[in-house]
């Protein structure tokens, strides 16, 4: 039977497939096209939806970024009149402490002027007393032997002589008293030491006021006694550094050969400071700008070596004594290193700046600031180099002397010694410079018009 009906129904097909494709297409087209057209509007009512969403995320983005800016300009407002009412806090705190120290300072010198003059008048007052006696007894000896018949012209004489030696002995004996009273009354007029609360001491020395840490006995104790530190030094520098000059100093501790330059350049020239130990670095700054030299003097707080980034720096029993090599026995204390930044000095001053004067207290890492320095040293011709030789150091940094001196020659550098006392340049061998503890060397080149100013 099936065998019987699938060719008709075969025939049957191919006889209504012409007519019927035709309308399934066309019922296949007016139902698609209802489906689009519905497909069409959810689609629009979908994109309609999410841009009103969009539009008011917009709009609340706005708002909100108005906000931010409305919210950014209190918070500014309000800091800048935080800051404006700590700076004023800070400049009248800083006026009044400065009236306080110009106070104190005054009362002390008022007192010891007080002193120097009672020691003087009272001085005066023994020599009248003793002066009188003298007189009347030269003069009763004198009629004595007018009246005396019986004394003979050597008798005489002999009595002149011995009331004259009886009055250079006494001069002989209040000479040196009155020499005594003028070094006590010099000492004594450099003897201003204001404690400024915070651990700072003002301290009055020959560079000008200086402040130092109220726990650094050592440097109390020698800045009272002699006013300074490296008298020598600090008087050559004084003589070399003119107005308009720049002068580095590495290792400016609490800055008295950074007062001396800046006292010689008469507020014309420039001054690079680099001090590693934050608390001594604090100490510089307000000693610099105590001084009126602020405007003369930049400040690094960084140690100088050959390379750049941070390293350890020991911490001696003074503050001149901190270091980046172990200290010995003898200049250490229990206190752990600290971490401080190391700078070159070609990456800090501009190659376009002209350099008189560079000094180095750098407790044994000399040689790594002049390989810092090497472009610096090479442009600058005239370059006067002021730097710390010390045995100790070399022995603690494992460098021969020869090395060492050898590291300057080969810039084209001849030395000499600086006088500790007088800043006059000594010829000193090399056998001279390590039987000493410590010297200051001049470093120039052999033509450098350095010498020849300095020897006029």
């Amino acid at each position: 039977m099936k065998k019987l009906l699938r060719p008709l129904a075969q025939i049957t097909y191919r006889l209504l497939k012409p007519a019927i494709r035709p309308i399934a297409l066309r019922a296949r087209r007016y139902l698609m096209a209802e489906l689009q057209q519905d497909f069409r509007q959810e689609i629009q009512n979908s994109l309609s939806a999410n841009l009103t969403k969009l539009q008011e995320i917009r709009h609340q983005l706005l708002q909100d970024a108005f906000a931010s800016q409305s919210a950014i300009h209190h918070a500014q407002s309000a800091i800048h009149q935080e800051l404006q009412k700590a700076t004023a806090h800070m400049v009248q705190e800083l006026q009044k402490a400065q009236a306080s120290i110009q106070g104190d300072v005054l009362t002390t010198r008022q007192a010891v002027t007080h002193e120097i003059r009672q020691a003087t008048s009272t001085t005066a007052q023994e020599f009248r007393d003793t002066q009188v006696p003298l007189r009347q007894e030269m003069v009763a000896a004198h009629q004595k032997a007018l009246e005396s018949h019986s004394l003979t012209h050597l008798e005489t004489q002999q009595a002149v002589s011995e009331t004259t030696q009886r009055l250079d002995e006494w001069f002989a004996n209040i000479n040196p008293k009155l020499d005594r009273i003028e070094i006590y009354s010099h000492a004594t007029a450099r003897r201003v030491a204001v404690n400024c609360g915070n651990g700072a001491v003002l301290v009055r020395t020959e560079a000008g006021f200086a402040l130092c840490a109220e726990n650094d006995h050592a440097l109390l104790a020698s800045l009272l006694e002699t006013g300074e530190l490296e008298r020598g030094t600090r008087l050559l520098i004084e003589k070399l550094v003119e107005p308009g000059n720049c002068f580095i100093d590495v290792g400016a501790n609490i800055g008295l050969h950074t007062l001396a330059a800046a006292r010689s350049m008469q507020g014309q020239g420039k001054i690079i400071a680099f001090e590693p130990f934050g608390p001594t670095k604090a100490l510089l700054e307000r000693s610099v700008w105590m001084n009126g030299f602020a405007s003369l003097v930049e400040i690094h707080q960084a140690a100088v070596s050959n390379e750049t980034g941070h390293h350890k720096l020991f911490l001696g029993a003074t503050s001149g004594h901190h270091s980046l090599f172990p200290l010995d026995e003898r200049t250490s204390t229990d206190t752990e290193p600290v971490e401080v930044s190391v700078v070159k000095i070609d990456d800090i001053v501009p190659a376009t700046q002209k350099v008189d004067l560079l000094k180095i207290d750098a407790e044994g890492a000399e040689l790594q600031v002049i390989e810092s320095a090497a472009g610096l040293i090479e442009r600058n011709t005239e370059l006067a180099i002021i730097v710390e030789f010390g045995p100790a150091h070399l022995k603690r940094t494992g460098i021969a002397p020869g090395d060492w001196l050898n590291a300057f020659a080969a810039h084209g550098l001849q030395y000499r010694a600086i006088n500790s006392v007088s800043g006059v340049l000594e010829h000193w061998t090399i056998e001279n410079l390590l039987a000493c503890d410590s010297i200051n060397l001049l470093f120039s080149r052999k033509n450098s018009g350095v010498w020849e100013r300095l020897d006029a």
